[in-house]
């Protein structure tokens, strides 16, 4: 072992959200029958204006907030 550690995670969601009502608008499914084979209900998508490194600074600034409080 070289002595690493995690020292906090975070997350961040975008803040569009697609329902599976969304789905079934454009495509032939629905909520039910999507529910019942994969579990899902919602899901978040990035729009254009929000680029992968803008979604990982995020949640890097969470992680580095969490870290600061549990170090208190």
């Amino acid at each position: 072992m070289n002595g690493s550690r995690i020292a906090a995670v975070g997350h961040y969601q975008p803040a569009k959200v697609l329902t599976n009502e969304d789905l079934a608008g454009m495509v032939d499914t629905s909520d039910e029958w999507i529910r019942s084979r994969v579990g899902i209900r919602t899901r978040h998508i990035a729009g254009p204006d929000e680029p992968v490194d803008e979604l990982a600074a995020a949640r890097r600034r969470q992680g580095a907030r969490r870290r600061r409080a549990r170090a208190r």
